[in-house]
C-alpha cells in the first residue's frame, strides 16, 4: 500500500497512479448523503395511495404444478457452482439434431462423498454387527432349545433330570404293541 504523504487526508485523487485507492472516510460519507438524498426523493415523490393488482403469475393465468419451481430448479445454481468440487456431478446432455421428433434428455450423476465416506461404511459395520449377533442369539436360542428338550424328556426314558444330558443308543429304544381297540 503505497504511503499517503504529501496528499491531503480528503483527497479525491487515486494515490498511485497503478491502482485506484481512494479515501475510505469520504467513500462512506458519500454513500451514506446518496441513500439519505434518495429515500427523501422516493418518499417525496412517490404515491402515497395503495394499488391493487394480481400477483404475477410469470406468464402463466392458470395455477397447475407445471408453472411451479421445484427442488431440482432451486439445486441447479448450487449444483453448477459446488457440483464438480463437492459432489463430483456430471451432467450429460443428449441433444437430438433439430427437425428430430425425439426429446432432449438430461441425465445428472451426484455422488455425495460425505455420504459415501462417513454413513455408508458405519452403516456397513452396524449391518456387520448386527447379524453377528442375530447368529449368536439363534445359536443360544437352538442350544438353551436342545437342553430343554433333552431335560424334559430324561425321566420319561429311563434317564434322571439331574445328570445332563443322556445319549440312547439304538438298544435303548423299545417299540410297543399298540393296544387292542375294537372296531367300529
Amino acid at each position: 500500500m503505497p504511503v499517503q504523504r504529501g496528499v491531503a487526508w480528503l483527497a479525491i485523487v487515486p494515490i498511485a497512479q497503478s491502482r485506484s485507492s481512494y479515501d475510505g472516510l469520504l467513500l462512506f460519507v458519500f454513500m451514506i448523503i446518496s441513500a439519505w438524498l434518495a429515500a427523501i426523493a422516493i418518499h417525496r415523490l412517490a404515491s402515497d395511495k395503495l394499488r391493487r393488482a394480481p400477483a404475477w403469475d410469470c406468464g402463466y393465468p392458470d395455477a397447475s404444478t407445471i408453472g411451479q419451481y421445484t427442488a431440482s430448479s432451486f439445486a441447479q445454481p448450487i449444483r453448477r457452482v459446488f457440483g464438480t468440487v463437492l459432489f463430483r456431478a456430471r451432467e450429460e446432455l443428449d441433444m437430438p439434431p433439430p427437425g428430430s421428433p425425439s426429446p432432449a434428455r438430461l441425465t445428472v450423476v451426484l455422488r455425495d462423498p460425505v455420504w459415501e465416506g462417513l454413513y455408508l461404511p458405519l452403516a456397513a459395520a452396524v449391518t456387520l454387527a448386527s447379524e453377528r449377533l442375530n447368529r449368536l442369539l439363534e445359536d443360544i436360542h437352538r442350544a438353551r432349545h436342545r437342553w430343554e428338550t433333552s431335560r424334559r424328556f430324561r425321566p420319561a426314558l429311563g434317564g434322571s433330570a439331574e445328570k445332563g444330558p443322556m445319549l440312547l443308543a439304538h438298544r435303548d429304544v423299545r417299540v410297543l404293541p399298540p393296544k387292542h381297540c375294537p372296531r367300529h
